[in-house]
Order: C-alpha cells, then structure tokens, then sequence
C-alpha cells in the first residue's frame, strides 16, 4: 500500500527536506543506502550520508489523500529514493 512520507535531514545551514510516495517494502529496500544530493547548500558542501529510519516519518495513509496528491504533485522537495535510483 502506498502512504506519504516526509523526508528530513538537519544540515549545518539548512534543512534537506521532501515529501514522497512510497510503499513500506520499497523504502526498506533503500535504507541504509548511500545518499548523495551534491552541493545543495553551496559550492563546495557535498551532502551525502546514509538513508536511515530516523530520516522518514509516515505522514499519511490514507489512499484518497495518496491518489491526489501522486496525480497532481507527486512529490515535493528532495525524495531520497530517486536520488539514489539516479545515483
């Protein structure tokens, strides 16, 4: 089953945050995985680490909500999931 989740990481000047679709079984497959998202705070501030429970909260389930929101936003912010798919 599809749910919402919210992405979020603390960064010495900002904070890396994202909302995404995913089910339980595919972001279990990508914790503890690399995570690379660049220089997203500047020249020289490689972000990178290691995807961890702690960084994803489940924000919703609710399949009417998750069908609106994955027609018409899909996701929002940085989604850990594609960057690494893209890394």
């Amino acid at each position: 089953m599809k749910k919402l989740y919210k992405f979020s990481w603390d960064l010495y000047y900002a904070q890396c945050e994202g909302l995404f679709i995913s089910t339980d079984e595919e972001l279990k497959q990508y914790l503890g995985r690399d995570l690379n998202f660049g220089e997203i705070e500047g020249k020289h501030s490689e972000t990178c680490g290691v995807l961890a429970e702690e960084d994803v909260e489940m924000v919703s389930d609710d399949p009417v909500f998750i069908d609106l929101f994955e027609r018409n936003i899909g996701s929002f912010g940085y989604n850990p999931i594609d960057q690494i798919k893209n890394s």
